[in-house]
């Protein structure tokens, strides 16, 4: 009887030990944009202007853009219009594409983002790509260099001009 309850009680043991644990993947993945005019009057403000229903967000996945699109998600459209975290002003809160979830190492995908009647303007990233983290460290808006990590410069936010 004591051999039984030896078994019965390390074999749940052995089971769990040899079991794969799946860890949570960290994503720090958003890009804060003020999208501005020449006035520098906000063009998110007055939904006359730009608005959820004219702008989309594209993924570029092999060369060819899909649209993001997920009912399920608070941020369906890849995007939220909402006021900057610590400030008044109304932006972008844009969710680029972080790559192929198997990918350790860094990667530069490409996001593209249709502002309604502004044309299409683009998003590269570079994502350094961690045992079981994603991070956004340089972002580049149409080829220019708007955010490092490394130069501190505070959250992944930056203006532009249309």
């Amino acid at each position: 009887m004591k051999k039984v309850l030896v078994i019965v009680m390390v074999l749940p043991l052995l089971f769990n030990s040899s079991c794969k644990k799946e860890k949570a993947t960290i994503l720090s993945a958003m890009v804060e944009i003020l999208l501005v005019n020449q006035q520098s009057q906000n063009l998110l403000n007055s939904s006359i202007v730009l608005h959820e229903n004219n702008i989309d967000i594209y993924f570029v996945k092999d060369g060819q853009p899909i649209l993001f699109n997920q009912s399920n998600l608070s941020a369906s459209k890849g995007f939220l219009i909402k006021p900057l975290d610590g400030l008044s002003d109304i932006g972008l809160k844009v969710y680029p594409y972080t790559g192929t979830p198997e990918t350790n190492n860094t990667e530069y995908p490409i996001t593209l983002i249709k502002l309604g009647d502004f044309g299409t303007d683009t998003i590269k990233c570079e994502i350094l790509n961690g045992e079981n983290s994603k991070v956004i460290s340089k972002v580049w808006y149409n080829g220019i260099l708007k955010y490092d990590q490394d130069l501190k410069q505070g959250p992944r936010r930056f203006t532009v001009v249309k």
